[in-house]
């Protein structure tokens, strides 16, 4: 609840923890590396993204 004066306590107590840190640090990473493998497979991704883009504004 975000009204709730404790709101963002869990949050930053569960962060503190180095077990939740690793394992997100980690996810990250994985998901980083695993964006940027298929952008290096995709030809014209710059192309592809500018079209996404004004795609996006226009809706």
């Amino acid at each position: 609840m975000a009204g709730h004066p404790g709101h963002l306590e869990a949050p930053r107590a569960a962060l503190a923890g180095t077990r939740l840190r690793t394992n997100l640090r980690r996810a990250t990473g994985t998901i980083r590396d695993r964006r940027l493998a298929l952008v290096a497979k995709l030809d014209g991704w710059e192309d592809l993204r500018e079209t996404a883009v004004a795609v996006k504004q226009r809706a």
